[in-house]
């Protein structure tokens, strides 16, 4: 009865139902099944067909708890470790999930290494967070795996080893695991323990990115935004980083942010650069509030763009001198686009007229100031 429960409450085989999934879950602890206890309780910590309820869910995940069921004991830890209303109790959380993890469960034992991991509850001790990891990743946690690599890699409780990293991410990523796809492409793009390999790297973000993995789907956009191992290309940069916005990654918003106040790939187009940032810096990105302070607030005049635009090309192209024509042709058509003026001026500088150049510097300062994009050499 309890599995026929879990059936309609995880939508497997039948239409997801929690009203049925609750039914059969009360039947089968009428019938004395310990796992339909712990199944309720979690109903009512989460308010999966039930009003939100902490106190019933931990009658409840006790009641299942005290009749051995595992599950029971790691969500009373989960209980106690968030506390729901109340502060966190890391000493009984810990008791629940000590009791799991010798019943065998696997995310219990990541629970108590995280305590350890952050002193919540115990003296912080990396030597204790390890062996609790090593412990869930030989149950077979892929997370535990990625953990024990993420520890290696930055040298976390344990001398830095990029060879031990890669072996955990392997494992991990082998297991199905995206994030460490991810972090396995990350070892290949800064060639730590392993020779610079753009390639791989790309191989390995394509497969977190097809799992998921949102930092795999920023990373890929980043190796087209920067051209490494692939041809640079803003549009398919763009493509990747819109994805990863969708989904919340605020990097991705403050480099959309970039690409329309640079113009990469677009038209050069500040409303839309605004509206990434001020998104970005509304999910918590300091870089993106300091942007916003120094954006232009007027866009060039359509003509002045079109010019802007054709020498961006150019420039991009290496075609110096109708970069140079092009810029000079957009100052005309508006002397305050202090973009503009930057652009040319580095142009100019790498062509070795340094004069001409230092000239286009001096007058984007004059005209943004306090832009940092652009009052700078």
């Amino acid at each position: 009865m309890t599995n026929l429960g879990y059936l309609y409450d995880d939508g497997q085989g039948v239409p997801q139902d929690y009203n049925k999934a609750r039914e059969w879950y009360e039947k089968a602890v009428a019938a004395g099944e310990p796992g339909a206890m712990g199944n309720l309780g979690l109903m009512y910590y989460k308010g999966k067909g039930v009003p939100q309820d902490t106190q019933k869910a931990k009658e409840w995940l006790e009641k299942g708890a005290i009749a051995g069921d595992a599950g029971a004991m790691r969500n009373l830890g989960n209980l106690y470790s968030e506390g729901r209303g109340s502060p966190p109790d890391y000493q009984r959380a810990k008791e629940w999930w000590e009791k799991a993890a010798a019943a065998g469960d696997r995310e219990a034992m990541v629970g108590l290494g995280d305590l350890y991991y952050r002193g919540h509850g115990v003296p912080q001790d990396y030597q204790k967070m390890r062996e609790w990891l090593e412990k869930a990743a030989a149950a077979g946690h892929t997370e535990a795996m990625r953990n024990l690599g993420v520890l290696s890699r930055d040298g976390q409780g344990v001398p830095q080893d990029y060879g031990k990293a890669k072996d955990w991410f392997e494992k991990s990523a082998s297991a199905g695991n995206a994030k460490a796809m991810t972090n396995l492409g990350g070892l290949y793009h800064e060639g730590q323990g392993v020779s610079q390999d753009y390639g791989r790297a790309k191989e390995w973000y394509e497969k977190a990115a097809s799992a998921g993995d949102l930092d795999g789907i920023f990373s890929l956009g980043s190796l087209y935004y920067q051209g490494q191992g692939v041809p640079q290309d803003y549009r398919r940069a763009r493509e990747w980083y819109e994805k990863a916005a969708a989904a919340g990654v605020a990097d991705a918003m403050f480099n959309l942010g970039l690409v329309y106040a640079e113009g990469q790939g677009v038209p050069q187009d500040y409303q839309k650069a605004r509206a990434w940032f001020e998104k970005a810096a509304a999910a918590g990105d300091a870089d993106a509030q300091q942007r916003l302070n120094t954006l232009p607030s007027a866009q060039p005049n359509p003509e002045a763009q079109s010019h802007y635009d054709l020498a961006v090309a150019a420039d991009h192209q290496g075609d110096v001198d109708k970069a140079i024509a092009e810029y000079r042709k957009a100052i005309a058509a508006d002397p305050n686009f202090a973009e503009a003026h930057f652009r040319l001026g580095r142009v100019l500088r790498d062509a070795g007229q340094e004069q001409a150049a230092a000239e286009q510097f001096a007058a984007a300062c004059a005209l943004e100031p306090a832009n940092p994009q652009v009052c700078r050499k």
